[in-house]
């Protein structure tokens, strides 16, 4: 009883900490995308649909900054905030397609990258392994936002056009795979355990600052312990060469 008490008195701390002004406005990004879905898919009131597609994408940019400079990131913040974004995205190009403006081919490599990327991350994250987005990411997300807020307007004779708006987004695309890809095997040969070399020793600069840290604290131990074997070798009136001979005996 006393151990589960602890366990809520400690929860509550923490569910007050991702309560913040960021994790509601991502909330409330959440809470527009069907209306804007509908607008989309109803294809009568653009410019409605414009500044609703607008006023989403700015709180997203907004609550990224309320979360930096205001020190409110939190850990709810971190999953919550690109799963809202990968949504946001999923359901403008499934809305898109709908109403034909966007082909299906698009629709399924967006839909495969995007999942991809939320069960690679779910993965990643219980594996307590980060990979922070990178410029080649936010790029990609920015030109295929602009795009699709492009199409919203777009005049249906030329929707011909649309194919090609995306050939700069592929390419893109498999860039920030490549970086990601690069990123991970660094992250991953980071968390691998420091090999020994033959000789049985490591140059130091090849320590990490770990390493170097725990080191340090052996030979601070070391050095203590001799010390210690000094002075009562001193008090004794023994060498410290009979003490040692004895020792190894």
């Amino acid at each position: 009883m006393e151990e589960s008490e602890h366990t809520k008195f400690e929860f509550f701390p923490w569910l007050k900490e991702q309560i913040t002004v960021p994790n509601f406005l991502t909330l409330l990004r959440l809470l527009a995308i069907p209306l804007m879905c509908k607008y989309i898919i109803e294809d009568s009131k653009p410019a409605l649909t414009a500044v609703i597609f607008a006023a989403i994408w700015m709180t997203d940019l907004l609550d990224g900054w309320i979360a930096r400079h205001f020190n409110q990131i939190t850990d709810v913040g971190k999953v919550f905030d690109p799963l809202v974004d990968k949504l946001f995205q999923i359901s403008i190009a499934v809305s898109l397609f709908v109403v034909g403006r966007i082909p299906l081919w698009i629709l399924i490599i967006l839909a495969a990258r995007e999942l991809f990327m939320i069960v690679t991350g779910s993965v990643l994250w219980f594996k307590q392994i980060v990979i922070s987005s990178n410029v080649l990411g936010k790029l990609t997300t920015l030109y295929l936002v602009g795009v699709f807020f492009a199409l919203v307007l777009w005049p249906r004779e030329k929707l011909s056009y649309t194919p090609w708006l995306f050939l700069p987004w592929l390419l893109l695309s498999v860039a920030s795979f490549v970086s990601y890809g690069l990123s991970l095997l660094r992250a991953k040969r980071n968390l691998q355990p420091v090999t020994v070399e033959a000789s049985g020793s490591k140059h130091k600069n090849d320590l990490t600052a770990e390493e170097e840290k725990h080191i340090s604290g052996l030979d601070n131990i070391s050095a203590k312990f001799r010390e210690a074997i000094e002075r009562r070798n001193s008090r004794a009136g023994v060498s410290p060469d009979i003490e040692d001979d004895s020792a190894r005996e």
